[in-house]
């Protein structure tokens, strides 16, 4: 019973990703809806576009935080402890010790810690409006908006 619900997971993943593989109608058609719903090309948006829009953009969110984050504890744990002169020269010339990285670092984007994620989606949703450059390539044009307006502060 075990050894089938893998198969059926495995068979369902394969079906899924050949299904969305670059160039797939209905792959081409899910990007032209959201493309669709994003910019709203001239409409005031629905509802539905809105939800459509939103759902994009916290699923990019959402993959970005769980890949980086596992990308960032992979290479901590190959990676040697810091001694304790380490730590004493971060705070002698930082303030504070923090070697952590944010969740989406590696993307070279960082959410805020302030801010709800509803208006984070909102304001990206916003500027994906009025990018120009979001009807040819909405997932580029997201990226783009996420590095310029939530950049990684500098330590």
């Amino acid at each position: 019973m075990r050894v089938r619900t893998v198969l059926r997971r495995q068979l369902v993943g394969f079906s899924l990703a050949a299904l969305f593989s670059f160039g797939h109608p209905l792959a081409v058609a899910w990007n032209d809806q959201v493309t669709q719903a994003c910019t709203h090309e001239g409409h005031a948006a629905t509802e539905a576009e809105i939800a459509i829009c939103h759902a994009y953009i916290e699923g990019f969110l959402d993959g970005a935080v769980i890949t980086d984050t596992a990308v960032i504890a992979s290479v901590e744990e190959g990676a040697p402890k810091e001694s304790d002169y380490l730590k004493r020269a971060y705070m002698t010339r930082m303030g504070s010790y923090n070697p952590k990285l944010p969740a989406t670092a590696l993307a070279h984007f960082c959410l805020p810690q302030g801010m709800e994620r509803e208006q984070v989606v909102e304001a990206i949703a916003t500027a994906i409006a009025l990018d120009e450059n979001a009807t040819e390539d909405v997932s580029n044009s997201l990226y783009n908006i996420l590095q310029a307006h939530y950049p990684c502060e500098e330590s």
